[in-house]
C-alpha cells in the first residue's frame, strides 16, 4: 500500500507553479497597459497645453496687428503716415550719400575690387585707365568670377569645374617664359563636403582674349595647355600624349615663341612695287609694239586728261584732309566709371577672331628645369597671355619673372628668352614716348605758320 502512494505523481506543486506564473504574466500585461494609458494621458494634456499655448500666441499675434493697424490708421489721419516716412528716409539717404570721387593710384591698388568690379565679358574687354604699378600678375579683371585670388594676383584657387584666368599682359612676338607652381587644394570654406574629397587639378598654357573663361585652357582654338591630371597637352580640345602628370610642389617652365612678323604696310608696300613693275613692263611692250603717230597723240591727250582728273581729286581729297583735322575724330575705345567705385575704366572691343596661322611658331613646356620639347608649331597668330584653368580646389602659384626657380639655359629658337615681368617695363617706357611725342606735337601746334 505505501509503495502505491509513493509512486502517484504529487501533482498540486506543479498546479500552484503554473496558477502563480500565470498571475505574475497577468499582471504584467497590466501594469504595461497601464503605463501606456498614462502615457496617452501625457500626450493629450502636453498637445492640449501645446495647443493652448499656440492660441494664446495667435491671439497676441492678431492683437498686436489690431493695434498696429490702429496706429496706422490714426498717423494716417494725423498726416504722418509711413509712405510720408519712408520718402523723407530715402530723399535724407540720398541727400547724404556723397558724391563719385576719383581714387587716388594708391586707393585703387589697396582697395579690394573682388566683390564690385567688371569683368570681360565676351567680344569686351576692361582695362584700368591707370595700370597697377605691380606689374605683370593675374588680371581680377580677365578671369571667371568663381576663381579666388591670393599673394598679389599670382596665385589662383579653383571651385568646382574649370575656369580660366589670363595674365595682365599678352605678347605678339619674341621668346618669352614664366613658371607656375602646382600647390596643394585649397577648397573654398562654403563648398559642400562632397566637392572637397575630389581631387583637384589644373590646365597651364597660353591663351588669347578670345578663349573662353568657362572652360579649361585648350577647350576652344584659343588656347595651348599641359593637363596636370595626365601630363597631356591640349587644344581646341584634342588632347595629345606629352609629359607625365603633375604633384604637388612640381615647377611647370611654360615658353611660347612667337618669330617677328611683316606688318601689313610693309606688305602692302611691296604689292604696290610689284604692281608698278608690271605696269612700267606693260608699257615698254606697248611703246615698242606702238601703231603710228596717232596712237601716241591719243596716248597724250589720255594722260592729259588723267593729270586733270588727278589734280581735281587730289584737291577734293585735300578739302577733305583740313575738314578731317578740324573736326574731332572718335576715340578708339571708351571711358567709363565702374558703379560707385571711383575707378576708370577702358572699355575695349575684342577683336581677335582670325584663325591665321603664325608661321614658325611654338610652345614648349619645362617641367622641373627639365626641356620635354616642342608640344605646339604654327600656333594661330593673335596676342597670347599666360593662362590657367583650376578644377575644384586646384591651386596654382605663377612667377613671371625676373629670377626664376629654374632658367632656361641658351636660346631654344635662337632667339633670347624673356622674362614676361619685361613687359611691363615695355609698357611703361612706351607710355612715356607717347606722352613725349605728344609733348612734342603741341608745340609744333603753337609755333606761327
Amino acid at each position: 500500500m505505501a509503495t502505491a502512494l509513493e509512486r502517484r505523481p504529487r501533482t498540486g506543486l506543479p498546479l500552484f507553479k503554473s496558477v502563480l506564473r500565470r498571475k505574475g504574466d497577468l499582471e504584467e500585461q497590466e501594469e504595461v497597459e497601464r503605463k501606456k494609458k498614462i502615457e496617452e494621458l501625457e500626450g493629450r494634456r502636453n498637445r492640449g497645453e501645446e495647443e493652448r499655448k499656440g492660441g494664446k500666441e495667435e491671439d497676441e499675434k492678431k492683437r498686436k496687428r489690431g493695434e498696429e493697424e490702429d496706429r496706422r490708421r490714426r498717423s494716417i489721419k494725423d498726416g504722418e503716415g509711413e509712405t510720408a516716412k519712408r520718402s523723407s528716409r530715402r530723399d535724407g539717404e540720398a541727400a547724404a550719400k556723397p558724391p563719385v570721387k576719383k581714387l587716388k593710384p594708391e586707393e585703387q591698388v589697396e582697395r579690394d575690387l573682388a566683390l564690385q568690379q567688371p569683368f570681360n565679358v565676351p567680344s569686351w574687354r576692361f582695362t584700368p585707365v591707370i595700370p597697377d604699378p605691380r606689374g605683370v600678375m593675374l588680371s581680377p579683371y580677365d578671369r571667371a568670377p568663381q576663381l579666388r585670388l591670393a599673394d598679389s594676383n599670382l596665385t589662383v584657387s579653383g571651385c568646382k569645374g574649370y575656369r580660366l584666368i589670363r595674365a595682365t599682359h599678352g605678347i605678339r612676338e619674341g621668346a618669352w617664359y614664366c613658371e607656375a607652381t602646382v600647390r596643394e587644394d585649397l577648397h573654398p570654406p562654403w563648398i559642400e563636403e562632397r566637392f572637397m574629397q575630389v581631387e583637384g587639378h589644373c590646365r597651364l598654357g597660353w591663351a588669347r582674349s578670345g578663349a573662353f573663361v568657362q572652360a579649361p585652357v585648350g577647350y576652344d582654338r584659343f588656347g595651348y595647355a599641359y593637363c596636370s591630371k595626365k601630363g597631356s597637352v591640349v587644344h581646341a580640345r584634342l588632347p595629345a600624349a606629352y609629359g607625365r602628370s603633375l604633384t604637388k610642389g612640381d615647377v611647370l617652365g611654360c615658353y611660347i615663341y612667337l618669330p617677328m612678323r611683316k606688318k601689313p604696310d610693309e606688305e602692302g608696300e611691296l604689292e604696290r612695287k610689284e604692281e608698278k613693275q608690271n605696269d612700267e613692263k606693260m608699257e615698254m611692250k606697248n611703246s615698242v609694239d606702238g601703231h603710228g603717230k596717232e596712237q601716241e597723240q591719243e596716248q597724250e591727250q589720255e594722260q592729259k586728261g588723267s593729270s586733270i582728273s588727278r589734280g581735281k581729286e587730289s584737291l577734293s581729297n585735300a578739302k577733305g584732309k583740313e575738314k578731317l583735322s578740324k573736326e574731332k575724330l572718335p576715340t578708339a575705345t571708351d571711358t567709363l566709371i565702374w558703379k560707385d567705385t571711383g575707378i576708370e575704366y577702358h572699355l575695349e572691343e575684342d577683336t581677335d577672331v582670325g584663325v591665321e596661322i603664325h608661321v614658325g611658331s611654338c610652345v614648349r613646356f619645362y617641367l622641373n628645369g627639365e626641356d620635354l620639347g616642342v608640344a605646339f608649331r604654327d600656333v594661330q597668330a593673335g596676342k597670347y597671355y599666360p593662362a590657367a584653368s583650376v578644377y575644384m580646389g586646384g591651386q596654382v602659384t605663377y612667377n613671371f619673372g625676373p629670377e626664376f626657380r629654374y632658367k632656361i639655359d641658351g636660346e631654344p629658337d635662337g632667339v633670347a628668352v624673356k622674362a614676361i615681368s619685361e613687359l611691363a617695363e615695355t609698357e611703361s617706357d612706351r607710355d612715356k614716348q607717347e606722352e613725349g611725342k605728344g609733348k612734342r606735337r603741341e608745340v609744333k601746334a603753337d609755333l606761327p605758320m
